[in-house]
C-alpha cells in the first residue's frame, strides 16, 4: 500500500493537472470544477454545530 501511495504520488507530482479519469483510476474521487467553492464549504460549516467539537 504504502509502495502505490509514494508511486502515485510521484506520478501526480511531475505531471501537470490530474484529469479525474486518471484520478479514479487510483481511488481518488474528484468533484466538478466549481461544485466547491469558497462560499459552498462556509454554508456547510454555517449548517454544523460549531458549539460542539468532539
Amino acid at each position: 500500500m504504502k509502495k502505490r501511495l509514494l508511486t502515485s504520488r510521484y506520478e501526480f507530482s511531475t505531471h501537470s493537472p490530474v484529469n479525474p479519469e486518471m484520478a479514479e483510476k487510483y481511488g481518488v474521487k474528484m468533484k466538478k470544477p466549481g461544485e466547491v467553492t469558497l462560499e459552498s464549504e462556509f454554508e456547510k460549516i454555517k449548517k454544523a454545530s460549531t458549539n460542539r467539537f468532539t
